[in-house]
């Protein structure tokens, strides 16, 4: 499984960058520096515009807060802006941290249950004699344990990307330091837990203080004396709402990854489909026949946890919850399977809106293995919603050879699965595999098909829910297609073409030309013999299949990684092959 990124915020110019990164470069964690914002260069406008309400500091806190302590939240509301807008939980840590040696087998073990609405603080253990109200088991020898009343710190903790969301949206406005505002439970309203044994210790904890502990001197009350009573009415205030909040707590549903592959399948399947699965996922349709009569073991990745929820147990099939997009979620879900994944030859990749069955997914299976395929698809029928006009079911036909598998409905072979699942990982829409995984020489030449006796319905319009979650990412379709462009070298999109086509009595048509006018014609019968159609589109889109077909360059020459993945080398760890970890400004 992959670990979640780690964000570590450190002043740019501190000597503690170095340490701090060869802890996370040992411990081989993904980790990004983050640019703390420095309180004592920013204007008293620009403070106030941060958020900070220095009329409310008095009444909810005992002082003024510092300039170190201001820039100390702005800094963490930053990181929180970025993990609401990644829409995944992830690791923030400030530079003064210390690591345990099993740091990342934990946060992965961690990561098993739904942490999207949680913050986990790894660093502060309970107060003395605090009963813990709910207790999450994580491993045999440590757990999560939620507390009424919270450790103090934020050396480090992990939080989901609903949580980070919440926290932003209810501190718009702040007046006490980060990790005194985060007890106050009863107003931000995210469930805080605490990883016991702590993860993460504070490294100079006792020994020297920090610019903000210094700072936060500065603005104390001078005297012992005011600074016993404005404590005194905090603590009581603090108290009084702590019981009351206590009266009314509720129980958190901390959902866990639930059915587990039955271990005696491995000798009885050898294909597998994995799919990422909403709450209107068509994939129970695909088990309408039993266990003993598929040929396939099925993975439900979800990205919704009320779908995850509803889950129902059966033969044969695998779920777990994973928030995210499809490619980066068949990322993590091929992770977890990678102890079992040796055993299956074929694995295919459906959209959750694909509407098919336990039949024609044997088939699917059936042929690749028959005409020893890398990567195919089912044709769609004549009512999917589509994009490529070729992709259509052409009647008569076995398969078409092509150049272009389209990532809706791919099926791969294990050997083409690895070699391209690096790429799955950052990438949410997949733009770009389509035609690069017909060319790697993992694939080979020849062996990518559209498949005319399978066929599957498209239900619903293309791209429609992945568009919605990238807007919100801010990430673009394009510029993850030119990201893998350049590892290859790319500098054109490719067309869609057929070169063979096999017939369903044997008849084998060879040639970009010739399959064109095949299909051309086959496709042509259809406009008279089939009610309900478009004839005057569908003629047009002939035509322009056609054109195509004689005009467009058709290259099938193999592919290497001539570059880097841009975007994905400043994430990574060291020994990846990929760059070194870079520095990013918030």
């Amino acid at each position: 499984m992959v670990s979640p990124l780690i964000y570590v915020i450190s002043m740019p110019d501190s000597q503690r960058r170095e340490r701090c990164r060869q802890q996370l470069v040992d411990a081989k964690a993904r980790h990004i520096f983050i640019d703390a914002i420095d309180g004592f260069a920013l204007s008293s406008s620009e403070i106030t515009a941060a958020g900070y309400d220095a009329s409310d500091d008095l009444q909810s806190f005992k002082r003024k807060l510092s300039l170190g302590e201001i820039g100390c939240y702005l800094s963490h509301k930053a990181v929180w802006s970025r993990i609401a807008c990644e829409g995944r939980p992830a690791v923030v840590l400030e530079d003064d941290f210390e690591i345990q040696p099993d740091f990342v087998a934990e946060i992965d073990k961690i990561l098993k249950y739904d942490v999207d609405n949680v913050l986990v603080k790894l660093n502060a253990p309970a107060a003395k004699r605090c009963k813990s109200l709910e207790f999450f088991d994580v491993s045999r020898s440590s757990g999560l344990k939620r507390h009424a009343k919270v450790g103090s710190r934020t050396t480090g903790y992990l939080i989901g990307a609903a949580a980070a969301e919440k926290m932003l949206t209810i501190r718009k406005t702040f007046s006490r330091p980060i990790d005194i505002d985060m007890k106050f439970l009863w107003e931000h309203g995210v469930p805080i837990l605490e990883a016991e044994p702590p993860l993460v210790r504070e490294r100079f904890a006792g020994a020297t203080q920090s610019s903000i502990d210094l700072s936060r001197e500065a603005v104390k009350p001078r005297t012992l004396f005011r600074r016993f009573l404005k404590n005194i009415r905090y603590q009581a205030d603090y108290s009084r709402s702590l019981l009351a909040w206590r009266s009314r707590w509720e129980p958190i549903r901390m959902v866990h990854e639930v059915a587990p592959l039955p271990r005696n399948l491995a000798a009885a399947r050898t294909h597998l489909v994995i799919v990422r699965a909403g709450q209107r996922s068509l994939h129970p349709g695909w088990l309408n026949l039993p266990y003993a009569e598929r040929s396939f073991d099925l993975v439900v990745s979800y990205y919704d946890k009320e779908a995850f929820a509803s889950h129902v147990e059966q033969e044969g099939v695998r779920a777990h919850l994973n928030l995210g997009g499809k490619w980066d979620g068949l990322y993590v879900a091929l992770e977890m399977l990678t102890a079992d994944l040796d055993r299956y030859d074929y694995v295919w990749l459906p959209d959750d809106d694909i509407e098919t069955n336990s039949g024609s997914i044997n088939a699917l299976f059936d042929l690749m293995k028959t005409h020893d395929l890398s990567v195919a698809q089912p044709s769609l029928t004549r009512n999917s919603y589509y994009t490529h006009f070729i992709f259509l079911n052409c009647p008569g036909l076995q398969l078409r050879r092509t150049n272009y598998v389209e990532i809706m409905v791919p099926c791969l072979s294990m050997a083409l699965l690895k070699a391209v699942k690096q790429h799955f990982r950052g990438s949410m829409s997949g733009f770009g595999l389509d035609y690069i995984w017909c060319r790697l020489p993992e694939a080979g030449v020849g062996r990518a098909a559209i498949l005319d006796t399978v066929v599957v319905r498209h239900t619903r319009p293309v791209g429609n829910v992945l568009a919605a979650s990238m807007q919100r990412s801010g990430v673009s379709p394009k510029d993850e297609e030119a990201r893998l462009n350049s590892v290859y070298g790319l500098t054109e999109r490719i067309t869609p073409l057929a070169y063979t086509a096999l017939s369903v009595d044997g008849t084998e048509v060879r040639g970009r030309a010739r399959t064109g006018f095949t299909m051309a014609w086959r496709y042509g019968r259809t406009l008279w013999t089939e009610p309900g159609t478009d004839r005057t589109y569908d003629l047009s889109r002939i035509v322009q299949l056609l054109r195509r077909q004689l005009t467009r360059k058709l290259n099938l020459s193999l592919i290497f990684a001539t570059g880097t993945e841009k975007g994905l080398a400043t994430e990574t760890t060291a020994g990846s092959g990929l760059q070194p970890i870079s520095d990013h400004k918030i």
